[in-house]
């Protein structure tokens, strides 16, 4: 750093990583139960799957390939 510059000045021009761990930023439930509705009304399946699917995928912890090969297998 240089003495003309502001300490924010650092920052500028690096890349941003933002994590959400545990859904405060974005609620990922909520974006997630809504492709669920959608993608068991596209396919013709019984809504009701939609509270096993929300079960399976437990928040985005269950590995996406465990919840793809669950809902394969139903």
């Amino acid at each position: 750093m240089t003495a003309d510059m502001a300490p924010g000045d650092l920052l500028l021009g690096m890349p941003l990583l933002m994590l959400d761990l545990d859904n405060t930023l974005v609620d990922r439930d909520a974006a997630f139960r809504d492709a669920g509705t959608d993608f068991l009304a596209a396919h013709g399946l019984p809504p009701d799957d939609l509270a096993w699917l929300m079960s399976a995928d437990a928040s985005g912890y269950t590995p996406r390939r465990t919840v793809a090969e669950a809902m394969t297998e139903r």
